[in-house]
Parts: C-alpha cells; sequence; structure tokens
C-alpha cells in the first residue's frame, strides 16, 4: 500500500500537468485560434525535442532549407514557423551549453572555433548597437532574431557530443534536399511563373523559382539562394570525382539534374559562382590531377555557355546578344548614376553611399551602425515602416547587399566580424582538404566546401540576405559548423597521436 501510494504521490503532477494541458487544449479547440494552436503545439514539439538532440537538430535544419520557404510562398499565414525554428536553435543552444558545461571538469575539451568568438562578437555588436540607438525591446529582439535565427546550428555542431553517424550524414542529406528542389522547381516555373507575367510593378516573373528557399506570390524571391546552394552541392560532386571518389556517371547523374533550376530561375550571379568553382578546383586539383581538371573545367565551361545563351534569350528584349548583356549587368551594378530594380542606388553605389553619410564627424555610427533593420525597408515585420531606411532613405535601397546592410545595421565592426568568419572558413577547408589528402572522399568534400564559401561570401554582394533570410542563414551556419566541427576534431586526432608516443618513450 506504501508503495502504491508513493506511485500516486509522484505521478500527480503528471496527472495535473495533463488535465491542464487538456483543459487548455479544449478552449483553444472551441476559441478556432489557429495562432494560439500553433503556440501550444509548438511548446509541445520544443519539450519533445528537447530530450532528443538528434531530432532537434534536424528540425532545425530542415526547418530552415525547407519548412520556413515553403510557407512564405505557399501558406503566408503560416510565416510564424520561421520563430518556431528560431525557438528550436535557442533551445539547441543550451542544449549545447549544458553539455559543455557537464563535461567541463571531466574532458575538458576545446571547442575554440574562431568564427564562434567572432559569432559572439558580432552579437555583441548587433547588441550594442540596437542598445546604443534606443531600440525598444521589442525591436531589438526582432533584430537580432534576423541575424541569429538558426546560430544554435552552429554551436550544437562544434559544442556537442555527436553520434559520428550523424555527422557523416549530413553531406548526404544535403544532396536529398538538393534534389527535394526539383519538384518544387517544376511548379513554380510551369503554373507560378506565368501567373507573374505581365504582373508589372517591377515582378521579375522567374524570382519565384526559388524551390523550397521561400518567395513572395507576386514579390520577391530567394532564388540566388537556391542557385548558391545547388551550386555547391555540384562543387562537391565535381571535387569528389576529380578525386575518383564518384564515377563520371554519377557525377552526370547527380549534377545535371540540380543544374537544371539554374537555366530558369534568372539568377545571372550563377555565372560567376560557376566560375568561382573553376578557379577553386583548379586551383586545388592542377597540381594533382591535371587532367581531371581540365575535364572539369571543360564541363563547366559547357555549363557557362549554355547559361549565357539562356540569359541572353530570356533578356532578348533588354539586351542584344551576350556582350550585350554583360555590359548591361555591368552598368546596372556599377554606374554611379542607374539604380539597381526600384531603388536609387545599386551595388557598388551602396558603399560609397554609406561612406558618404558617415562622416569622422560620427565615428560610433560609423563604428556600430544604427542598429538590427536599420537598412530594411518596407516588408512584413512587426516595425515595418519605422525603420532608419524607412524614415530617412526611402527608395534608396541602402541595404541592397549584405555588406551595405551589415554596415548600416553594425558598422565596421560588425562586419570585420562578418568577413573574418568567412576568411577563417576558407582556410579552415583549405587545410581540411590537405588534412586528409589520403581520403579521396573527405579531401573532396573539403574542396567543394571551399569552393561554397566563396560562393556564400560573394553573394554578401549580391543580395542582403545574411540579415534576415533563414535559408541562407542555415547553409551559412551548417557550413561553418561543419568546417569548424572536423578542424577541432582533426586538432584533437593529431594531438593524441603526439601525446601517445610521449608517454611512451617516458615509460621506458
Amino acid at each position: 500500500m506504501a508503495s502504491v501510494r508513493r506511485l500516486n504521490a509522484e505521478s500527480a503532477p503528471m496527472y495535473i500537468l495533463s488535465g491542464l494541458l487538456a483543459v487548455a487544449l479544449g478552449w483553444i479547440a472551441s476559441t478556432g485560434s489557429l495562432p494560439a494552436a500553433a503556440v501550444v503545439t509548438g511548446l509541445l514539439g520544443g519539450i519533445i525535442l528537447l530530450v532528443q538532440p538528434t531530432l532537434l537538430l534536424w528540425s532545425v535544419l530542415f526547418g530552415g532549407l525547407v519548412v520556413s520557404g515553403l510557407a512564405m510562398l505557399y501558406a503566408p499565414q503560416l510565416q510564424l514557423v520561421r520563430w518556431a525554428v528560431a525557438i528550436a536553435s535557442v533551445f539547441l543552444v543550451v542544449l549545447a551549453l549544458v553539455e559543455r558545461i557537464s563535461q567541463y571538469h571531466s574532458q575538458r575539451e576545446n571547442w575554440g572555433s574562431l568564427i564562434a568568438w567572432q559569432l559572439i562578437a558580432l552579437f555583441g555588436v548587433v547588441l550594442l548597437s540596437g542598445w546604443a540607438n534606443g531600440q525598444g525591446a521589442t525591436q531589438l529582439i526582432i533584430g537580432v532574431k534576423s541575424y541569429f535565427q538558426v546560430v544554435g546550428l552552429f554551436f550544437a555542431l562544434v559544442m556537442m557530443t555527436w553520434p559520428k553517424q550523424v555527422i557523416d550524414a549530413l553531406p548526404r542529406i544535403m544532396l536529398y534536399i538538393a534534389f527535394l528542389q526539383l519538384p518544387f522547381v517544376l511548379h513554380q516555373y510551369l503554373y507560378l511563373v506565368p501567373r507573374r507575367m505581365g504582373y508589372g510593378e517591377g515582378v521579375v516573373p522567374y524570382d519565384v523559382v526559388a524551390g523550397t528557399f521561400g518567395a513572395s506570390l507576386f514579390g520577391g524571391g530567394a532564388n540566388a539562394v537556391l542557385s548558391a546552394f545547388l551550386l555547391i552541392v555540384v562543387a562537391v560532386l565535381l571535387a569528389l570525382w576529380n578525386n575518383r571518389a564518384i564515377s563520371l556517371t554519377r557525377l552526370l547523374l547527380f549534377s545535371l539534374p540540380l543544374m537544371t533550376p539554374i537555366f530558369v530561375n534568372e539568377s545571372k550571379v550563377s555565372i560567376l559562382y560557376l566560375l568561382i568553382i573553376v578557379l577553386i578546383i583548379f586551383k586545388n586539383e592542377i597540381m594533382l590531377r591535371p587532367l581531371r581538371a581540365i575535364l572539369s573545367g571543360a564541363l563547366l565551361a559547357v555549363l557557362l555557355t549554355g547559361l549565357m545563351v539562356a540569359y541572353s534569350a530570356y533578356y532578348a528584349d533588354q539586351a542584344d546578344g551576350a556582350d550585350d548583356l554583360i555590359s548591361g549587368t555591368i552598368q546596372q551594378n556599377f554606374s554611379s548614376d542607374q539604380g539597381h530594380g526600384g531603388f536609387y542606388l545599386n551595388r557598388w553605389s551602396t558603399l560609397t553611399f554609406w561612406i558618404q553619410e558617415h562622416s569622422a564627424r560620427e565615428p560610433i555610427h560609423a563604428l556600430i551602425g544604427h542598429g538590427p533593420r536599420a537598412s530594411r525597408e518596407g516588408g512584413d515585420g512587426l516595425d515595418a515602416g519605422g525603420t532608419l531606411a524607412s524614415r530617412r532613405y526611402p527608395g534608396m535601397g541602402i541595404g541592397l547587399t549584405g555588406v551595405s546592410a551589415v554596415l548600416w545595421e553594425a558598422g565596421l565592426l560588425g562586419l570585420i566580424a562578418v568577413g573574418g568568419m568567412f576568411v577563417v572558413a576558407f582556410q579552415s577547408a583549405g587545410a581540411l582538404r590537405r588534412r586528409f589528402i589520403d581520403d579521396p572522399y573527405r579531401s573532396g568534400l573539403f574542396s567543394g566546401l571551399q569552393a561554397g564559401v566563396v560562393i556564400l561570401m560573394l553573394s554578401m554582394f549580391h543580395k542582403s540576405f545574411f540579415v534576415f533570410d533563414i535559408g541562407y542563414q542555415t547553409i551559412l551556419m551548417l557550413l561553418f559548423g561543419f568546417l569548424a566541427y572536423y578542424t577541432d576534431h582533426s586538432m584533437r586526432d593529431t594531438e593524441q597521436r603526439v601525446r601517445i608516443p610521449s608517454r611512451q618513450f617516458s615509460g621506458r
């Protein structure tokens, strides 16, 4: 009887919680409130995921790369799912800190990734900038969330202990997600692009071809993020083939379908990304495998030619041939008297205008910026219309690119932290490629990822996705975290191999 009473006493909190939950769910069902239902469902899901770190990791990854973008295009009323992904990312950070603290005295392992400290520095600058510019709590939370929506991915990868199969599965999962883009691209190209034809108001029909990375039915889209993601996957496949880790048949079978969306979404920057892949692959492989590097270059040259022909056909009403298309693109992006799209500024003049507006008389704004989201204009955020860009620079496009947006929002200190992350990631990928030079798979993987780092770095000069787009940030944090994980673990392996002989010698 005593054991039964003890069992009932221990179970009482669970019964009470279940009863309260039943009442809450019943009330939500009676009101029919979708936001309230979403909040409760999210909390329940979060509690379940907290005890399953691997499932939580996959949820943040899939939520950032697939769910958030699909909700944006196909179910705009559910766009708050991005907050659910951000909250799940915070849970990952909490779990990482708890595990690190619990293991501190027993293992004293380093998670000394320089990228981690640069991320922390960027967080500090963004927070300081928002506070110094008088942003309220709500506005500051939204701004910080815009920058660090999925930063938990990075810290979870570098601070937590994962089964080897989880880390090794990440490249394969990225390949699966790349192929997942194809049915959505097909639907967007066949059904949504025709609906946007002739819509006017600056709507580019093919911008909606963004796969799962998000678009607005009659607005802009993350087609450039889709192109960058697919080309990073293609770069890895190409490097694997150069290393004889996969066959030519498998390379063509995987790469050619993944290139199809790039031919139809009119992301002209893809041409530059392909050139980057050529340069990185040639740099890494020409000395070791010259014939394969030349064949890779020839294959990419064919793809470049095809892209130029396709884009020349798309822009036939604006340009007379490839030469005219190139010169027009240069003029649109670097002219001192021509803006980009519907903005007064273009990608180059956003930088010169920032310099013009930040003289030595106001060093604080030059150093730490005007606060997160200051460069955003329009949009549907909670503070839409109340930003610096909307009040003082309407229609200018001061946040047109990632570089200009970071300068306006976090200043030179923020841009230094961001640039440092890309530099460290590039060097880490190169060091890992050399470290695993005898492993064809890993060497090729890191060679392709090194090209991926450059692609994402150049995208900072093309679009402002870095400061708000959850899909872009998920790719970036996953790439940085993956490189930091392998850098940390390869250093530990080297230290262990050095320590073991020294102990054996001292024992003699």
